[in-house]
C-alpha cells in the first residue's frame, strides 16, 4: 500500500531488503538476549518474556523498575503499527472505491475496526483464536498459497514475455 507512495522508486528493493535484513536481525538478537537472561524453560512459559527479563535489570541500585518504561515502549509501537494497518485499510478501500471520498472511508474503515475490538472477550481467547484459525486458515493463504501464485504468475509472465520477444 506504502510502496506506490515512495518517491525514489529506484531505490525501493534496496531499502525494503535492509529493513526486512536490519528488523529480522533485530528480532533475532533480542530473542537470544531472552533466553540469555532467563533460561529457555521460563521464557517458554511466560506470556511476555521480555518483561520478565526488564524485572530484573539493577543498574547500580538506582535503576530499577523499568518495565513501565519498557511498557510504555511497547504502547507507543503497537500504536504505530496499528496507525500504519489502519492507514494501509483506509488507503487500501478508498483505491477499491474509485470515486469515494477519503474521509469517509476513513471513517467507515475506524467504525469497522472499533466495531471489531468487542469481539474479544479476553486476551487468552484473543491469543487462542489466533493459534486455532489463524495458523490453520489464514496463515497457508496470505502467507505461502498467495506469495507462490504471485510468483508462479510472475515467472509465467516472464516466459511468455521472452518468446513472444524472440519469436519476432
Amino acid at each position: 500500500m506504502f510502496w506506490k507512495h515512495l518517491n525514489e522508486q529506484k531505490r525501493l528493493a534496496k531499502i525494503s531488503l535492509w529493513s526486512y535484513l536490519f528488523v529480522g536481525g533485530f528480532l533475532i538478537f533480542f530473542n537470544i538476549l531472552i533466553l540469555t537472561i532467563l533460561d529457555p524453560s521460563i521464557s517458554s512459559i511466560s506470556s511476555f518474556p521480555l518483561l520478565r527479563a526488564v524485572r530484573l535489570i539493577e543498574i547500580a541500585d538506582f535503576l530499577e523498575r523499568v518495565d513501565p518504561l519498557v511498557i510504555l515502549l511497547i504502547y507507543v509501537g503497537l500504536f504505530v503499527k496499528m496507525t500504519a494497518f489502519y492507514l494501509g485499510a483506509a488507503l487500501g478501500l478508498s483505491s477499491l472505491w474509485k470515486n469515494s471520498r477519503h474521509g469517509v472511508v476513513t471513517l467507515l474503515t475506524g467504525g469497522f475496526i472499533y466495531l471489531l475490538t468487542f469481539t474479544s472477550p479476553s486476551y487468552i481467547f484473543h491469543i487462542w483464536i489466533g493459534f486455532e484459525y489463524n495458523l490453520r486458515f489464514h496463515f497457508p493463504v496470505f502467507q505461502i498459497w498467495i506469495p507462490l501464485l504471485l510468483a508462479a504468475t510472475i515467472a509465467a509472465k516472464g516466459i511468455f514475455s521472452k518468446k513472444g520477444v524472440s519469436s519476432r
